[in-house]
C-alpha cells in the first residue's frame, strides 16, 4: 500500500510526499504556494505536502486496492513551481518523475512512493546569519560584459571535502551559500589549528534559463523576479546537467561566523 500520509485518505492513492528542507537543513516551515492549478496537495505537519492529484492521474490515484500497471513508473514529468512566502529562501522549480514505484522491496529506493521527495531551498542573500554558521556570499557576473546573472547555481566545497553548499543566485547575480555548522578550527599546516579553511567556488548557469542585468535594468528585473510565479530554475536539474568541477576553481576561505565574499565570472558555452 502506498498511503502513509494521514487517515483520511485511505481511500486514494497518493503521488508523492514532498519533504521541503530549508538551507540550514531543517524542515522549512514558512508557507509555500504551490504554482500550479491542476495539482491537488494538502500541507502536512514538518515541511511536508502530499501530492494527492495531477493531471492524467485520476484513474491511477482512484485505483487503491491494486497498484495500476499504467501510467508506467517514472514515465511521466510533472514541474512544479514552489513559492515561499518568507525571503529569506529562493522561489525554485522541481520536476517530479510519476508515479513513484509502489512496490514494498523496493521501499529504500529513491523513486519510492514509501521515501519522500526531498526539496532543498536556496538561501536568497536577505537569509540571515545563524550561530556558528558561515555564508559565503558570492556576485557572478558574464565574462564578456560585466552584466549581472540571474538564475545562475553556485557551489563551493571545502579543501577537505567535508562541507559543502550551493545557491542559486537572485537578479543582482547575488548568491548567499549556506554553511550550517563549520567547526571552530581546521587542522593547518603542521597539524596547526586554524579558525578558516581554503574553498573551492565554481557556478554554472544554463543560458536558456539564465537572466541579465545591469545598473540600469536591475530594478526592473528586481521588480519581474518579484511577480513571477511560475518558470523558475531547477536547481537539481541544473546541477545534474553541469556536474561540479572544483579543478580550477576561484578559492576563498570560510570560516565560522563569518561572511567571506567571492567575485565570479560566469563564460557562456
Amino acid at each position: 500500500m502506498t498511503m502513509m500520509l494521514a487517515p483520511d485518505l485511505l481511500d486514494r492513492r497518493a503521488l508523492a510526499q514532498l519533504a521541503l528542507i530549508d538551507p540550514n537543513g531543517q524542515p522549512f516551515e514558512g508557507g509555500v504556494e504551490i504554482a500550479n492549478d491542476d495539482l491537488r496537495t494538502v500541507n502536512k505537519t514538518g515541511g511536508r505536502i502530499a501530492l494527492l492529484g495531477a493531471p492524467g492521474f485520476a484513474a491511477y490515484t482512484a485505483a487503491f486496492a491494486q497498484v495500476p500497471g499504467a501510467p508506467a513508473t517514472g514515465s511521466k514529468s510533472i514541474a512544479i513551481d514552489l513559492n515561499p512566502a518568507s525571503r529569506a529562501v529562493m522561489p525554485r522549480r522541481i520536476t517530479l518523475k510519476l508515479p513513484r514505484s509502489a512496490d514494498p522491496a523496493q521501499a529504500d529506493t529513491a523513486e519510492s512512493i514509501f521515501r519522500p521527495v526531498i526539496v532543498v531551498f536556496s538561501a536568497s542573500p536577505r537569509t540571515a546569519m545563524q550561530p556558528g554558521a558561515c555564508i559565503l556570499r558570492a556576485s557572478v557576473r558574464r565574462a564578456s560584459d560585466g552584466a549581472m546573472v540571474e538564475n545562475a547555481v553556485v557551489r563551493a566545497r571545502s579543501a577537505d571535502g567535508k562541507h559543502t553548499a550551493w545557491a542559486l543566485t537572485d537578479p543582482a547575480g547575488e548568491a548567499a551559500l549556506v554553511f550550517p555548522a563549520l567547526p571552530v578550527s581546521f587542522a593547518g599546516a603542521g597539524g596547526t589549528p586554524s579558525p578558516a579553511i581554503a574553498c573551492a567556488v565554481v557556478v554554472h548557469a544554463d543560458p536558456a534559463s539564465a537572466r541579465f542585468a545591469n545598473p540600469e535594468t536591475l530594478a526592473g528585473a528586481r521588480a519581474a523576479a518579484a511577480a513571477r510565479r511560475t518558470g523558475h530554475v531547477d536547481p537539481d536539474a541544473l546541477m545534474a546537467a553541469h556536474p561540479a568541477d572544483f579543478a580550477g576553481a576561484q578559492t576563498v576561505s570560510i570560516a565560522a561566523s563569518s561572511q567571506p565574499a567571492v567575485t565570479l565570472n560566469w563564460t557562456a558555452p
